[in-house]
């Protein structure tokens, strides 16, 4: 089994100066941090909406921020998992 990523998430303007490699999303502008020396560096702004309205026909790891669960999500090709690999 693979080792398991953490990801921090809470609101921007309260994020902390994350650590090098680690990463946090926002749950207020949803988007995808990951520090890098002394200050973070945004990666994506994730599409967003409730688990009704999660879009169809994306391709393999497209990034979703379920508003329903409150976490993002990526898309397997198949499925929808978050960052514990578990299918949601």
């Amino acid at each position: 089994m693979g080792r398991r990523i953490q990801i921090l998430r809470g609101i921007e303007i309260n994020l902390p100066i994350l650590t090098v490699g680690e990463m946090a999303t926002t749950t207020d502008t949803y988007k995808i941090f990951i520090g890098h020396a002394t200050k973070n560096t945004e990666l994506a702004c994730l599409s967003s909406g409730t688990t009704e309205e999660r879009p169809t026909g994306k391709s393999i790891g497209f990034p979703y921020f379920d508003t329903t669960l409150g976490n993002p999500i990526w898309f397997n090709g198949t499925v929808w998992k978050d960052s514990t690999g578990t299918t949601v």
